[in-house]
């Protein structure tokens, strides 16, 4: 509700320049936002660097330059060249199940069934809209968590990855919830339309 009312406003580095700017407004940009100047002027001046496998040729660019070109980045040659080299197709983040812990807290399992490893980039760069799990209650959102938030081993990395996000949500009568993976399309991937489950749960008396 405070988020609604006034959203934050911040920083947004754009072609190595900092200027003022929502998350909104810096992503339309295609550009990195950061909660304060300092921040903002730091990755402009140096963007962290990498390697960026694009049509199974490795070249050394930022995550966004990476982006940018359609290809997938890595912070180290070798992963890159690995990657290259298997010629692996895109990631397919699915929803495998939604469930309830002992604590009737809703976990939600995702996988990745696709050929391709899911990029690099969604471990190692921080935004307000960085690929996540995203939950909805009886149609009305809720929250959720980034990926690099709930998976920091990057299990769901590989194909046939499989990773556990245990949300603070908590169910007591019976309600409806849906899950959508990667709600912000930061991930290409084969298949953009079975991201998303729903599935009614009921916490279990004790």
């Amino acid at each position: 509700e405070k988020y609604c009312e006034a959203p934050p406003s911040g920083w947004c580095c754009v072609d190595k320049v900092v200027i003022p700017a929502t998350p909104e407004e810096c992503k339309k940009k295609g550009g990195v936002w950061f909660p304060t100047k300092a921040e903002a002027e730091k990755y402009c001046e140096a963007p962290p660097s990498g390697w960026c496998c694009v049509d199974k040729v490795v070249i050394p660019a930022t995550p966004e330059e990476c982006k940018k070109k359609g290809g997938v980045w890595f912070p180290t040659k070798a992963e890159a060249e690995k990657y290259c080299r298997a010629g692996a197709g895109l990631p397919d983040l699915i929803i495998k199940e939604i469930s309830l812990n002992r604590k009737c807290q809703v976990v939600v399992t995702v996988a990745n069934a696709g050929p391709g490893m899911v990029p690099d980039d969604v471990w190692a760069v921080h935004t307000p809209g960085s690929s996540s799990v995203y939950l909805y209650v009886n149609g009305k959102k809720w929250g959720g968590r980034t990926i690099w938030g709930f998976d920091p081993g990057k299990t769901l990395q590989p194909p046939g990855g499989v990773a556990r996000c245990v949300s603070r949500l908590t169910v007591g009568a019976e309600a409806e919830i849906t899950a959508v993976i990667d709600h912000t399309a930061q991930v290409a991937e084969t298949d953009e339309g079975n991201n998303k489950m729903v599935k009614k749960l009921r916490c279990a008396p004790k």
